[in-house]
């Protein structure tokens, strides 16, 4: 029994001795079973051209047994299967290729001073590849290159550090702490599922300054408002480059916000007036940049006025009267000659029209059904005009028509004519003259064709011999004695 128990001991003992040596335990080796693992990252930014909006990159990793600031945790096996992907974000333009990463490997070593630190580069004998963005690092052995400080060591490990240059993408607005990286990013394994994630790196791009403020015409009706709404839908800040607007998307403006300044709100506008539009960049967060250029221009206010078209009406003496909202055949916003129709109004909504019609009421005789005519020869009528109940009539425009001919229309005197057609009315039978070469001939007296006002203080009428405004036919008229 006792040959067999040290036969077994011969042989795990010899099977231990013929163990390779990459099977045994680290720790158990050390001695240090209860070590932990950090992954620290860092970077470096350069600005090459804040005009450009172009940087130089350094960013490095490496392993270590101590936790720093910045670093952080993990228990995968970070060996030379290990892949490092890093994806740029859209803000940043694509590389060329391949060939614009630079990639080494730092020894960590003592230092003149006597203290560790970074210092001999060695090549890098991995793969690096680069495609859509996507940055590849693949052959450094992480956990065999954990940096320690230990004088007693034969190496004291390295990182792995790669750098490029960099420029912010045409049309990105800038802004603070702009991440560089973005999903995926972090170490893979080899079966390429992701066993540590990485913080994202932050970059500070100078902010976009080659924009202006461009301003349009607001086209406003008359007593109308206009808004800073109005102001900023029609005109706003415009984002120049190279000699071309852009229409702004999201990923543009992730950074920045835009303070827009507006100067010419007016709640009842009745007059041609001007408006500011301006402002600036503003970034989100705080960081190297602060605000952008402020720009500003001015621009007109257009106020549309009411144009009403009237046409004189017809009527007939002692028969109903036509409707004088007939007058009314057409209405328009104008601003000198440019119609409503032909531009962009600020309010789409049309303002109500109403109108007023004054007559001198002497003209009509007010029957059941309705006004009568009851003047033999034509007179005038007036329009007020009201937008939304607002007496506008001092600001209409009226453009008059009239089919008669020879028609003596007066604008002082009102806006439109009624023509009355009296001709329903009998003449006077018209007298003879006096032949002076009939000496048997009545003589007869003569009425003046319109006589003067009668100087004695009785009521009878006179009758007087009128012409019709836009005729040529007599008509026979009693006036009252108070005629002048």
């Amino acid at each position: 029994m006792k040959k067999k128990l040290l036969s077994l001991v011969l042989v795990c003992s010899l099977f231990a001795s013929l163990l390779p040596l990459g099977l045994v335990d680290v720790h158990a080796t050390t001695g240090n079973e209860n070590s932990k693992k950090y992954l620290s990252r860092d970077h470096t930014t350069t600005v090459i051209s804040e005009e450009d909006r172009t940087f130089h990159e350094k960013i490095w990793l490496y392993a270590q047994d101590t936790h720093t600031r910045g670093s952080k945790e993990y228990t995968a096996s970070l060996d030379q299967t290990t892949v490092l992907k890093m994806k740029l974000t859209p803000y940043f333009e694509d590389l060329k290729g391949v060939e614009d990463i630079h990639v080494y490997t730092e020894k960590y070593e003592k230092l003149d001073n006597g203290e560790f630190g970074f210092k001999t580069k060695v090549p890098f004998n991995g793969s690096v590849s680069y495609s859509n963005k996507l940055i590849q690092i693949e052959g450094f052995d992480y956990d065999g290159q954990m940096i320690n400080n230990d004088d007693n060591a034969a190496t004291h490990g390295s990182r792995l550090v790669f750098e490029f240059d960099i420029k912010a993408k045409k049309g990105f607005l800038g802004g603070n702490r702009v991440a560089l990286f973005e999903d995926p990013s972090g170490l893979f394994n080899a079966q390429n599922v992701s066993v540590i994630d990485l913080p994202y790196m932050r970059v500070d791009v100078p902010i976009y300054n080659d924009y202006v403020a461009k301003a349009n015409d607001i086209n406003v009706y008359y007593n109308n408002s206009v808004t800073r709404a109005d102001i900023e839908g029609h005109s706003g800040v415009k984002f120049y480059d190279r000699y071309e607007f852009m229409e702004l998307m999201d990923w543009q403006t992730d950074y920045v916000d835009f303070v827009e300044t507006c100067e010419g709100k007016n709640d009842q506008v009745q007059n041609d007036g001007t408006y500011k539009i301006g402002g600036h960049l503003e970034p989100k967060l705080y960081g190297t940049y602060h605000n952008g250029d402020t720009v500003e221009t001015e621009g007109h206010i257009n106020v549309f006025k009411p144009v009403v078209t009237v046409k004189d009406l017809d009527a007939v003496y002692d028969e109903k009267s036509p409707l004088l909202e007939d007058a009314v055949i057409g209405l328009d916003w104008k601003h000198g000659d440019v119609s409503s129709k032909d531009v962009r109004m600020a309010k789409r909504n049309i303002p109500d029209i109403q109108y007023d019609f004054l007559v001198d009421a002497s003209h009509f005789d007010f029957k059941d059904d309705g006004p009568y005519v009851k003047t033999p020869h034509d007179f005038y009528a007036e329009i007020n005009v009201f937008s939304d109940e607002v007496d506008v009539t001092s600001q209409t425009t009226f453009v008059h028509e009239c089919d008669h001919e020879n028609c003596q229309f007066d604008p002082e005197k009102g806006q439109f004519l009624v023509h009355v057609d009296a001709s329903s009315l009998e003449p006077e039978k018209p007298i003879k003259p006096v032949d002076p070469q009939n000496p048997n001939q009545p003589s007869q007296p003569q009425k003046p064709l319109r006589p003067s006002v009668p100087q004695t203080g009785d009521s009878q009428d006179i009758y007087v011999f009128t012409i019709m405004a836009c005729g040529a036919l007599f008509i026979y008229q009693k006036c009252k004695k108070d005629y002048e």
